[in-house]
């Protein structure tokens, strides 16, 4: 019954080459002009730090998403009417004040936990240990400190700011 199938010869394991491709992976934000996904690595096994120059809104969409992956929020404003939305998104899982003293808190659960601050100062950030993410807003790039001269990542958006 089985005249005229091929004879399929199988090659011993130590001949074969295995090649894993990992994708890039991130945070997705959106697509570039070339249609290529744009990925931001904001959850790792340390402290992340994202600076936004100009559009407060870029902050929210990041923040967004990483509630979506199951991120703690805090957000330090002055204006908390401005991230009403995300915070209403949030939900119990998500704080607003001044101050970020306190962050991150400590958690049994082990969440991973995102700072979002559009106050004039950059948060001072825990120690390189803590994993988490911090996102500053701002209008322009502050002369250096501690936080903008150890950015991970600079998101640039907005008015006067385009590409």
């Amino acid at each position: 019954m089985t005249t005229g199938l091929p004879t399929v010869r199988w090659r011993e394991p130590r001949d074969v080459s295995v090649l894993l491709e990992v994708p890039p992976a991130g945070v997705f934000l959106g697509m570039d002009a070339g249609s290529t996904p744009v990925l931001l690595p904001a959850i790792g096994p340390r402290l992340t730090r994202v600076g936004v120059v100009g559009d407060w809104r870029i902050a929210a969409l990041l923040a967004y998403r990483l509630l979506g992956v199951g991120c703690l929020l805090t957000t330090l404003t002055d204006d908390p009417g401005r991230w009403r939305h995300l915070l209403d998104a949030a939900g119990t899982r998500g704080t607003v004040g001044r101050s970020g003293a306190a962050w991150p808190a400590a958690r049994a659960d082990g969440c991973r936990q995102v700072l979002v601050s559009d106050l004039p100062a950059p948060p001072d950030p825990p120690g390189t240990g803590v994993p988490g993410t911090v996102v500053h807003v701002t209008e322009t790039v502050p002369p250096a400190g501690p936080f903008w001269s150890a950015v991970d990542a600079v998101l640039v958006a907005g008015r006067g700011h385009g590409v």
